[in-house]
């Protein structure tokens, strides 16, 4: 059987990251290992203001929001991977990559490319042949009367950073 224990004060790192990961504070916030419930709600609510929006829940209805905290070896690696990601060799084929997808989604999104209105090959083909002459039409057209393309789509967690 095993007994309850009494639970030492959480570390100053816990609550500083608990701070920075949920600023508006988490109701639903359990620590867990193998056996069960290391930390439940109460044992944390000094940690978190009361004022704003709180997370009750993540996407699903049944299990709370969850914070993964990597090893730092890890978590080195992954920031390595990120800053490399700034630099100029790593963007140039990245934006061929990105401007074939905007074109593809020029395609289903305005022309409807990923349905065949027709069957049988040769039509199919004479569709999409079609469709790429009609995305390239009013690319043009767009070009002439100074449309810009359309911007990048900002999530919503990008847009609540602040500016």
């Amino acid at each position: 059987m095993i007994q309850a224990t009494e639970i030492d004060p959480i570390p100053s790192a816990t609550a500083h990251i608990a701070n920075l990961a949920f600023p508006k504070g988490n109701l639903c916030m359990k620590m867990r290992d193998e056996i069960g419930a290391i930390f439940c709600d109460k044992d944390f609510e000094s940690l978190f203001s009361t004022q704003g929006h709180l997370c009750v829940k993540s996407k699903s209805e049944s299990e709370p929001r969850k914070l993964r905290l990597r090893p730092q070896s890890e978590h080195q690696i992954i920031q390595t991977i990120r800053s490399s990601q700034d630099t100029d060799e790593w963007k140039e084929p990245y934006n061929t990559r990105a401007g074939i997808e905007g074109t593809l989604s020029q395609g289903v999104n305005a022309f409807g490319l990923r349905q065949a209105r027709y069957q049988g090959l040769p039509k199919v083909r004479l569709q999409h042949i079609i469709t790429a002459v009609a995305i390239n039409v009013v690319r043009v057209v767009s070009w002439l009367d100074g449309i810009p393309h359309a911007t990048t789509r900002i999530s919503r967690f990008a847009a609540l950073a602040p500016t």
